[in-house]
């Protein structure tokens, strides 16, 4: 129980730096994604899912195409920017203007108009599922625990009493000296009247 105490401040740690290699990592795609589209995408035997970076945005796409061999592509290209990615119905104003989208449906096959490349074919009636979400609110997410951990925290344990003021440390044991940064505690200095 006591190695895992003093694992535990280690492993968040750890975890908030790899929060914010994360979240310089969203940024620089960020920037990218309004030069060059990225697009990952996975074709399976019984789906087809894509991950795109574009104009400021992330999007997770899925549909049930079928594909006879299934592999992994990645590719980039010229952003389009005729296409208003944000929101592209014009529906639900206020989430669109933030850069949010969601887009689910089903259509029979024969609707279809566009070409399918070779190999690849649509069940009778074809799925699909859109999530669009700003790049701007990833940072966000990533930023969150590292404020946390190295902000919040530490405030909050300073401000509790017997802890002290610099490390927080708990000092109800060693009252007189914080063993942890070596900060000598100002006495209360009691005034009888």
């Amino acid at each position: 129980m006591q190695a895992m105490k003093r694992f535990r401040p280690w492993l968040l740690n750890a975890l908030a730096m790899f929060s914010i290699l994360l979240c310089l990592a969203t940024a620089i795609q960020w920037h990218r994604s309004y030069h060059t589209e990225d697009d990952l995408v996975y074709f399976g035997h019984s789906l087809c899912g894509a991950l795109h970076t574009m104009n400021g945005s992330l999007s997770f796409v899925y549909t049930n195409a079928n594909w006879e061999q299934p592999n992994v592509e990645y590719s980039t290209q010229t952003p389009r920017a005729s296409v208003n990615y944000a929101n592209p119905s014009g529906k639900n104003p206020f989430w669109g203007r933030l850069g949010f989208c969601f887009i689910y449906g089903s259509e029979p096959t024969n609707l279809r108009l566009n070409r399918l490349p070779p190999g690849m074919s649509y069940p009778p009636i074809q799925r699909f599922c859109e999530i669009l979400i700003p790049l701007w609110f990833v940072m966000l997410l990533c930023a969150a625990f590292p404020v946390w951990r190295f902000v919040v925290e530490p405030v909050r344990s300073r401000k509790q009493p017997g802890c002290c003021l610099v490390c927080g440390y708990d000092l109800r044991a060693t009252p007189d000296r914080c063993p942890e940064c070596g900060t000598i505690p100002q006495k209360k200095e009691i005034i009888s009247n």
